[in-house]
């Protein structure tokens, strides 16, 4: 939901119209797909790695294609006692990773 949400509002303000439904052979329908989300935590230097890696699949009536999505973020500072912290991190890489989707379907 934090993804769709996201990318919905990243499309719309490049003046792409977003629709729920396929209503037309030639609407661009977009698949992504999660396939990793991986964080390392350093208690000691409170520093936190996190990479998110996807697929995704963009296809109309004549053609399909597929492009790998990855996007990385590196923190500092991190206080662990601060979950919210955490959840902060993770909507900043599923943000990062709507962006190039958006960035993506630019291109067509």
């Amino acid at each position: 939901v934090l993804f769709y949400m996201f990318l919905k509002r990243e499309l719309n303000s490049r003046g792409i119209v977003v629709v729920d439904t396929q209503t037309s052979p030639y609407t661009y329908r977009l698949d992504f797909r999660f396939d990793e989300l991986r964080g390392t935590y350093s208690r000691s230097s409170e520093i936190l790695n996190g990479h998110l890696y996807g697929e995704l699949v963009l296809s109309d009536i004549n053609f399909k294609k597929r492009i790998p999505i990855s996007t990385r973020h590196h923190v500092e500072e991190l206080e662990a006692s601060k979950s919210g912290q955490f959840d902060f991190f993770i909507a900043l890489l599923v943000k990062q990773a709507a962006i190039k989707v958006a960035d993506e379907i630019t291109k067509l």
